[in-house]
């Protein structure tokens, strides 16, 4: 197989070999250091040093100058440089802060997010650790609506009585008994919470 790719890893970047494992590249001295073997004396003609990364007890690999060569028989993937300026890892939300987004952050204490305000201007501290939003808008109210109405006596046998349901009638006779509408009732349901705010009768 021709390798096209040549790679020249520094100290330090992570050497992410063709079957997925992860080295950090490394002198062959700190390689030393960390696996108690020298890889130059089995690998005199070795160019890229690096040993395993997250893995003890810690193994190594080594390389020819281009890469293309491994120890094990595989060659370089991919190398990620750790010289290059990482990004913050809320920057995103850090610039919507900058530029008047709300921001809140989930609390272990209540188990909720919780609003995050020092004082006028005062960033929050972007704990790497901790978990930050936008504030999200707020959820409209929810209105129902429940037709009410009377049934009304006109046979001296029947009793009065108030009856209500969910369909919408019109006055009719019902044997000893017309419906008269009355309005319907209003239920306003918070949109965060889901508790009722208030109930109301609304004439027609």
């Amino acid at each position: 197989m021709e390798y096209q790719k040549k790679f020249n890893p520094k100290y330090g970047d992570i050497i992410v070999c063709e079957n997925g494992e992860r080295y950090i590249c490394a002198s062959a001295e700190e390689v030393l250091k960390k696996v108690k073997s020298d890889p130059r004396f089995n690998y005199p003609d070795a160019s890229i040093y690096a040993y395993r990364e997250g893995c003890k007890p810690y193994s190594f690999m080594t390389w020819d100058s281009d890469g293309c060569k491994g120890s094990d028989g595989y060659s370089i993937k991919e190398v990620i440089s750790m010289n290059k300026k990482q990004p913050h890892k809320h920057a995103e939300l850090i610039k919507a802060w900058a530029d008047g987004a709300e921001i809140q952050y989930f609390s272990n204490v209540s188990d909720e997010w919780e609003n995050y305000f020092l004082g006028e201007d005062v960033p929050p501290l972007w704990y790497p650790n901790t978990q930050y939003r936008i504030k999200p808008e707020p959820k409209p109210d929810i209105k129902k609506y429940i037709p009410v109405g009377k049934h009304v006596v006109t046979d001296a046998h029947h009793c009065n009585g108030v009856y209500s349901d969910f369909a919408d009638y019109d006055v009719q006779g019902t044997g000893g008994f017309i419906y008269q509408n009355c309005g319907v009732i209003e239920i306003t349901i918070d949109g965060e919470t889901g508790d009722i705010k208030s109930v109301q009768l609304v004439k027609q």
